[in-house]
C-alpha cells in the first residue's frame, strides 16, 4: 500500500517536532493561532514572539471555496495537505536545496489561501501558452533561489513540479506529494 499524504505529512511533523523543540513565530494580538503556546514574549522595543506547536486540524475542508469558484475538482491530496494542520510555514531541506512548506496558521488563514489559490490558476489560464500547460495549485516554495520558484501539485496527475508564478512548470520533482513530504528533513530558519 503506498503512503499518504496523511502519513507522509504526519511523520514530518513528528520530525520536525523532535528535531526544532524550540520554535517561536511573531506575536500579533489580532491574528491568534489554536498553535500558540504558553505567553508571549514581550521585549521591550521589539516584536513580540510566541512560541508555537503544529496543531492537527482534521475539520477544515478548506479548499471547498476554490472548487466552487472554478468549477472544478481540486486533488485530494491538497485538500489533505490544507485541511491536515495549523502550523507556521515549515522549513525544510529537498534534495534539491532548501524550501518552505505553506501552512495555515488559523482559520482566517484560509481565507487568504483561496484568493491566493484562484488567482494562482487564473494567472495560469491568462499566461501565454498555458492552454496545454496543467491544473496546478501550490503548496510551497524555494528559499534562497533569485527568482520565486513554486512548489505545485499537478491537479489531474499528483505529481509535485517546480514552476515560476505564470509559467508552464520547469519540471517533476516528485511521483506524488507524499513521496515529495517524504524526501524532507526539517530545516531551522526559525526566529528564536
Amino acid at each position: 500500500m503506498s503512503r499518504t499524504v496523511a502519513d507522509a505529512l504526519d511523520d514530518f511533523m513528528d520530525q520536525y517536532r523532535k528535531t526544532l523543540p524550540t520554535l517561536r513565530a511573531p506575536w500579533r494580538e489580532d491574528w491568534r493561532s489554536p498553535c500558540e503556546v504558553g505567553e508571549v514574549d514581550q521585549v521591550h522595543g521589539e516584536t513580540p514572539m510566541i512560541h508555537w506547536r503544529p496543531v492537527r486540524n482534521d475539520t477544515m475542508d478548506v479548499l471547498a471555496p476554490v472548487e466552487a469558484a472554478l468549477e472544478i475538482a481540486v486533488h485530494p491530496d491538497l485538500k489533505t495537505y490544507w485541511g491536515r494542520y495549523y502550523s507556521s510555514h515549515l522549513d525544510a531541506a529537498a534534495p534539491d536545496g532548501a524550501l518552505s512548506l505553506l501552512q495555515l496558521w488559523n482559520a482566517a488563514d484560509s481565507e487568504r489561501l483561496v484568493e491566493n489559490q484562484i488567482g494562482h490558476v487564473l494567472t495560469q489560464r491568462q499566461a501565454k501558452g498555458w492552454a496545454k500547460g496543467p491544473l496546478t495549485f501550490f503548496f510551497g516554495c524555494t528559499e534562497g533561489a533569485k527568482d520565486d520558484y513554486l512548489l505545485t501539485v499537478h491537479n489531474t496527475t499528483g505529481e509535485v513540479l517546480l514552476e515560476l508564478p505564470g509559467r508552464k512548470p520547469i519540471r517533476v520533482l516528485a511521483p506524488s506529494l507524499a513521496a515529495f513530504i517524504d524526501e524532507l528533513t526539517p530545516r531551522s530558519n526559525v526566529e528564536g
